[in-house]
Parts: C-alpha cells; sequence; structure tokens
C-alpha cells in the first residue's frame, strides 16, 4: 500500500497472482469484474496456452516501439462482437414502467426523456455503470443505488424455434419478448445466472430487459449478461437497427453539441450529454462535471449510418463537462446552438500542455471536412493557442485568433479536412494546447 503524495486518503494498492503458486485454469474463456468502486483499477493479465490462439494485435511500426513513444491502442485488432444493445435510463427503482418491446420503436425518441443510447457488449456483458453513473468522488462505491435502467434488442431467427435464454446478473433482473408477458427471474445477493427456453418465432423478436441496482454485495456492480442458444446449438447475438437520416444541406453529415440539454432542444444539433446525475428524476442533470470517466462514447445517426463519436482527456489531463444557458450576446450570438456546453481537457498541475482526443467511428471510406468550435466564457480566462493532429498528422497550427490566445468573448472555427481509408476506420483527432482545451461543438461535412 503506497500512500498518495498529498496524503488525501488515496491509496494505491498493487496486489499479484504468481502462475507457478495460484494458477486460475480455464477450458474456454474467463471474465474479471473491476470498476464497480470510486477508485482507477488497472490490470494487467498474462496467460499461457497450449494451442495457437486468434491473433490479438498488429506489430506496431519500429517508431512507435521506441521509448518514449504512445501508441496506445491503435494496433489492436478487434475482438469478435457479442452483440449490441439499446440502453436507457437511469431510474428511481420504484419506477414502475414495463419493460419495453414494442416494434416500432424509435431509438431518436426519448424514453421518459432519457436517451437510448447504443451498447457495445463486452464479453456477452451490459454494464450500465460504464455508462450511468453519479458525479464522481472519492465515496468507495461510485454508483447510483435504488435506481433501475433498462435495455433492449432484436434476436434473428432464421426460423421458428426454441431456444435457450442465459441470463447473469445480480440484485433484480426482469425481461419481456416481444408481445409476451413481463416475467421477473428474481433479486440475486451476488453474481448469479439461470436459464429459460422460450419460443421465437421466424425473423426478428424483441427482447427487453430491466435491472435494479444496490450497493450490496457485489460492492454496487451494475451488469448483467446475455446468451442465446437455439435447440440446434446456433448462437443468435443481440442486434440492434440504427435508422438512416436525409443528407443536410450542404453536405453536413452531422453536427454535435458537447454538455448541451435536453434532446432535440437544438433543433439540427445532437446533444453528446454526460450521463453523470445524482438526482433519478432526471430534473437535475450535472451542470458542470470534473474528472469524469474518460473516455466517454455516444453513438449518433446520420444518412451514411451510425458514427460512433468518443472523447478523452490525454494522459496528463483530466475529462471534464460544463453545460450553460445558450450565449446571446456578439459576437457569439450567431453560433449560440453550438455554445451550450462544452468538453475540456483540464489543466495538470505542473502546467505542461493538455491534449483532448476526439475519434469517430464508423463513416464509410472517402474524403470529409470537419469544423469545430471552441469557445471560452470564463473571466480572465484566455485558451492557449491550439494545435490539432488527424491521425498523427499536424492539420492546424494556430493561425487565427488562436495565434494570440482565445478570449472570453472570442469564438474560433477551425475546418479542416480528414480522409477515412477504409469503411468503418477509426479516424483520431487530437486538440493540444498550453493549459486547457475546450471543445464546444463540431460539424462534419
Amino acid at each position: 500500500v503506497q500512500k498518495n503524495p498529498g496524503n488525501d486518503n488515496r491509496q494505491k494498492l498493487v496486489g499479484y497472482r504468481f502462475f507457478a503458486n495460484d494458477a486460475i485454469c480455464f477450458d474456454r474463456s474467463i471474465h474479471f469484474r473491476f470498476g464497480a468502486r470510486a477508485h482507477d483499477i488497472a490490470t494487467t493479465v498474462y496467460w499461457y496456452s497450449a494451442a495457437p490462439v486468434r491473433p490479438y494485435a498488429k506489430i506496431s511500426p519500429y517508431k512507435d516501439r521506441l521509448p518514449g513513444s504512445k501508441p496506445r491502442r491503435k494496433y489492436d485488432l478487434p475482438l469478435g462482437g457479442s452483440g449490441r444493445w439499446w440502453i436507457t435510463g437511469p431510474f428511481p427503482d420504484t419506477f414502475g414502467e414495463t419493460v419495453p418491446t414494442e416494434k416500432k420503436f424509435d431509438p431518436n425518441r426519448p424514453f421518459h426523456d432519457r436517451l437510448w443510447r447504443r451498447y457495445e457488449a463486452k464479453g456477452g456483458f451490459v454494464e450500465f455503470n460504464h455508462v450511468f453513473r453519479p458525479a464522481p468522488s472519492n465515496r468507495n462505491s461510485a454508483t447510483l443505488t435504488g435506481a433501475i435502467a433498462f435495455a433492449r434488442c432484436r434476436i434473428e431467427a432464421p426460423e421458428a424455434t426454441t431456444a435457450t435464454f442465459t441470463f447473469g446478473w445480480d440484485d433484480r433482473l426482469s425481461y419481456r419478448l416481444n408481445e409476451g408477458a413481463e416475467i421477473g427471474l428474481g433479486e440475486n445477493e451476488i453474481f448469479s445466472s439461470k436459464s429459460v427456453r422460450v419460443k421465437l418465432r421466424k425473423g426478428a423478436n424483441e427482447l427487453g430487459v430491466s435491472l435494479t441496482n444496490t450497493t450490496g454485495l457485489s460492492a454496487g456492480g451494475w451488469c448483467f449478461s446475455f446468451g442465446a442458444v437455439t435447440e440446434d446449438g446456433l448462437k443468435l447475438l443481440p442486434q440492434i437497427e440504427y435508422p438512416r437520416l436525409q443528407l443536410e444541406e450542404g453536405g453536413r453529415l452531422i453536427a454535435i453539441d458537447f454538455g448541451a440539454g435536453t434532446p432535440g432542444s437544438h433543433g439540427k444539433y445532437f446533444p453528446f450529454v454526460p450521463p453523470y446525475s445524482d438526482d433519478l428524476s432526471g430534473a437535475k442533470p450535472c451542470e458542470s462535471v470534473d474528472l469524469i470517466c474518460s473516455p466517454q462514447t455516444q453513438v449518433f445517426p446520420t444518412v451514411r449510418g451510425p458514427v460512433e463519436v468518443t472523447v478523452a482527456a490525454g494522459d496528463n489531463s483530466s475529462l471534464g463537462f460544463r453545460r450553460r444557458s445558450p450565449v446571446r450576446k456578439r459576437p457569439c450570438r450567431d453560433q449560440s446552438e453550438l455554445l451550450c456546453g462544452e468538453v475540456r481537457a483540464n489543466p495538470n498541475p505542473k502546467g505542461e500542455p493538455v491534449s483532448l482526443e476526439l475519434t469517430l467511428t464508423g463513416l464509410p471510406k472517402g474524403e470529409y471536412s470537419m469544423t469545430s468550435t471552441h469557445h471560452c466564457l470564463a473571466e480572465n480566462v484566455t485558451l492557449s493557442p491550439l494545435r490539432v493532429f488527424v491521425n498523427d498528422r499536424p492539420v492546424f497550427e494556430g493561425t487565427t485568433e488562436q495565434s494570440t490566445g482565445l478570449g472570453p468573448e472570442t469564438v474560433s472555427n477551425i475546418t479542416f479536412p480528414f480522409h477515412v481509408d477504409g469503411d468503418g476506420n477509426p479516424v483520431r483527432f487530437i486538440f493540444e494546447a498550453a493549459g486547457l482545451v475546450i471543445l464546444n461543438g463540431l460539424e462534419i461535412h
């Protein structure tokens, strides 16, 4: 145990299990859960196998293997998927709403004022704590208690058949299949599983799940696992569909407003809203959140299909969001729709340059352009000149207002081209400055 240098009651704890004495054997797969508590947790696991396994990463080029390089995870190969879900919440566990499974489902329509969010299952698990958490603090369990959240997906069956659904969960889980009644599977004090046999019709089957959360014996873990197998042994993955939109005037694919208010309140702009709130009624979302879990990811519809947008702070910074009323005075008034909030990379104690990282995934191969909006409302604060990189290539060096710093009454719009070299390939943008980086919104054409 190592005390934090600032002696603020935070600690670093390191634990080891050694292969020779404490081997953990498994035949097909193994799953660990970390992070239900408020602390940052990192782990490194080595495994030994008798037979070759699938490749997990490609060899990075020589320059990214040198000391001081930061290849991050850009050379990782994608894992096999375990399905996708729509999720929404959180609500009080006294909410009383049944699990939604209606056929005519529109993910762009909020469910009781809460956004539906696209979620990629991880090893078959849906982890609500990755999406719905209270404002960060140094509490031992940063999780919403007395809460309930919902998930829904589509199960495609090649023919009418009987299948086995296996759920794993703690606390209280219910599910509904198609137009059937909601079925409660009971309440588990610790994580446990149960299998049920169901009848699937040919084609699309709508599945909805609800799960409550308490701190309990799992330290606030709030997740469930799901698997579906037919009588013939065919594995069925949960799927979702994302509606396509019409291409807007001027070729604009999407416009995003960071930290903004309620969905739909800004017309043509999609709000990127962090999920943090201590108020399960949703009446008081966090106006300002620092030290937010990084990265934050949301998915937005475009005429080219769904696009995943991820924002993260660089290694020596932390991520923050702020909501506020639209700016009404000049010269900012004309851009007030994109100035209802911000995402930022906070300053670090050493005064080193910080960076805000933005990743877009899902665009088809082609040529695009991005316009980013940067503004500062704080009194006596000036933003440092900004540098922008696309896939590690510099595209902007602060040649507009930012060459002398961006003040409280100045807005800077930066437009630069970018290229997607393969359908769905991620594109990584880095906004770097000394002291503080603020991004209010962006448009993609």
